[in-house]
């Protein structure tokens, strides 16, 4: 048997619940019962013969594919699936044809507007489609700019 953390939910099984309720994410996760899930072993401990398996692992074809796909500098459009104190998650939609798993990108609360930001609630909404830069690459995930976009005001 092994164990499937649930930080390690694709992005397409992650339960996202406003407010982090813990009822309503365990109701989120019981639908995952008896699903056939595709995972990566990240983590195995031969004495005890248990290990840890990732969904969202990517094998490392699949992380050189999906940076060469979005590189940074380049804009796509994306939705917004998460709002946290921190910033806000994107789901970015590939161009032509691409077929490797995107784990959702963050836009870091410092990158969503060139003035101080003190809820990204302000400034994005969850489900709002938008335009969004891509500045770079943090653990295998998009890091994005919402304040890329926008003109630099005069100091």
């Amino acid at each position: 048997m092994a164990f499937l953390p649930v930080s390690q939910l694709s992005q397409e099984h992650y339960p996202r619940v406003e407010g982090g309720d813990k009822n309503k994410i365990f109701q989120q996760l019981t639908k995952l019962v008896g699903k056939e899930l595709t995972v990566k072993i990240i983590d195995l401990d031969q004495k005890t013969d248990k290990f840890i398996v990732s969904e969202k692992a990517l094998s490392r074809e699949e992380t050189r594919e999906m940076m060469e796909h979005f590189r940074p500098g380049e804009i796509f459009d994306g939705t917004i699936t998460a709002i946290t104190n921190f910033g806000a998650f994107v789901r970015l939609e590939p161009k032509g044809g691409f077929n490797v798993a995107v784990p959702d990108g963050l836009i870091h609360i410092s990158e969503l507007d060139w003035g101080l930001v003190r809820d990204p609630r302000e400034i994005v909404k969850e489900g709002e489609k938008i335009k969004i830069k891509i500045i770079g690459f943090h653990q295998g995930r998009p890091t994005l700019s919402l304040k890329a976009l926008k003109e630099k005001p005069q100091s």
